[in-house]
C-alpha cells in the first residue's frame, strides 16, 4: 500500500555476495542504480565482500545513489553460505532480495517481485534469468542443456515453485521472517547446493513462493564459461546436488535405483552421442552431450560418499542450516 510517510514504508535489502570480481560488481551496482523504485517501499544495497583482494571495497564505496543507501561488509569466511547468511544478518529490511555480482537487471525487476508478494500475500517470489553472452563475434547457438547449466531460466508462464523448480538465489525476494522459521543457509554445504537445501526446507515448512517470468535479470557469460572444462564442472556439481536431494527425500534405495537408471538411460547413450557429434564437428552440441554424462557421474560421486549413511545421518546433514 502506497504511503507518503517514508518512515512507515517497508525496507527491501538487496544482498550481493562477491569475491574478486570488482569490474563485474561495478556493472551490477550501476544496473541496480537504474531501478524504477516503487513509492510503496524503500531499498538498500548490502555488498558482502567474501574475502576479495582486488578493488571491491573501493568500487562499493565509490558508488553513490541519491535514494539507495549502499554498504560494504567484509565476510572473511570463504563460501557462499557464509556470505548469504551474513547478508541476511546485515539486512535492515523486512525483505531480503538476493542478486548476483555478475548480473544486470531490468528497471522493473524489484517492483514486479514486490507487487507479487504484496498482492498475493506471499513470503517469497522469484523471476527469470536470461544469458548475456559477451564474445567478440556473434554468440554461439548453445543447446538448451548448456544454457540451463549457465543459469538460464526462461519458463514463460507464472506458477508456484515446487521441488522440481526451485527459486534462484540470483533473482529472489524473501521475507526476512522466513529465515526465523526455517533457519539460515547450511554453512556445511560449500560445494554448491546450499540454496537448494534452503528452499526445500522452506517448502517443507509450508511457505509458498511464486515464479514471475516478467521479473528478469541478465546473467553475464564471459567466453571462459563457454569452455568444456567449466561446463563439465557445473554439470558434475549439479549431479551431486540432485543426489543430495534424492537421498533426503527418498533415501538410499531410491537413489541407488535412480543412479542405475541415470547411468543406463542417460550416461552411456550420451557418451555415444558425444562421439558422433565430435566427428560431425558440432562442438557445442558435443560439450552438452558430455555434460549430461558428467552430471550422472556427479550423482554417483555423491551417492558413493553417502550411501552408507543412515537416514538419520542424511537428515542431519540436510538440516544443519536450521536453527
Amino acid at each position: 500500500m502506497s504511503t507518503t510517510d517514508n518512515s512507515q514504508k517497508p525496507l527491501i535489502s538487496i544482498g550481493i555476495a562477491t569475491f574478486n570480481r570488482c569490474d563485474l560488481l561495478q556493472r551490477a551496482l550501476e544496473s541496480l542504480g537504474s531501478l524504477r523504485l516503487n513509492d510503496a517501499y524503500k531499498m538498500e544495497i548490502v555488498v558482502i565482500d567474501n574475502g576479495s583482494t582486488d578493488q571491491t571495497r573501493e568500487v562499493v564505496q565509490s558508488m553513490s545513489f541519491s535514494s539507495i543507501p549502499i554498504r560494504w561488509v567484509f565476510e572473511e569466511r570463504p563460501g557462499l553460505p557464509f556470505a548469504r547468511n551474513r547478508a541476511v544478518q546485515e539486512a535492515k529490511g523486512e525483505w531480503v532480495a538476493f542478486f548476483d555480482d555478475d548480473q544486470l537487471v531490468e528497471p522493473n525487476w524489484l517492483n514486479t517481485l514486490y507487487n507479487t508478494v504484496v498482492e498475493e500475500g506471499l513470503d517469497c517470489a522469484g523471476g527469470a534469468r536470461t544469458l548475456r553472452i559477451e564474445t567478440e563475434g556473434p554468440p554461439p547457438q548453445l543447446p538448451a542443456f548448456s544454457r540451463m547449466l549457465l543459469g538460464e531460466i526462461t519458463i514463460e508462464r507464472p506458477h508456484f515453485y515446487h521441488k522440481q523448480h526451485l527459486p534462484c538465489t540470483g533473482n529472489v525476494l524473501i521475507a526476512k521472517s522466513v529465515f526465523d522459521r526455517v533457519g539460515m543457509f547450511d554453512e556445511t554445504v560449500l560445494d554448491g547446493g546450499e540454496d537448494t537445501d534452503f528452499f526445500n526446507r522452506m517448502f517443507d515448512a509450508g511457505i509458498r513462493a511464486k515464479y514471475i517470468p516478467t521479473a528478469v535479470v541478465e546473467h553475464i557469460i564471459a567466453p571462459r564459461r563457454l569452455e568444456h572444462d567449466y561446463l563439465e564442472l557445473i554439470a558434475f556439481r549439479h549431479g551431486r546436488h540432485v543426489c543430495r536431494r534424492d537421498l533426503k527425500l527418498h533415501g538410499v534405495p531410491y537413489a541407488l535405483v535412480s543412479g542405475l537408471l541415470r547411468f543406463g538411460v542417460i550416461g552411456l547413450p550420451w557418451i555415444v552421442r558425444m562421439s558422433i557429434l565430435k566427428l560431425l564437428g558440432k562442438k557445442h552440441e558435443a560439450i552438452a552431450a558430455y555434460c549430461k554424462y558428467r552430471r550422472v557421474c556427479g550423482y554417483w560421486s555423491y551417492l558413493k560418499q553417502h550411501r552408507d549413511s543412515s537416514p538419520e545421518e542424511i537428515a542431519r546433514t540436510m538440516h544443519r542450516g536450521k536453527g
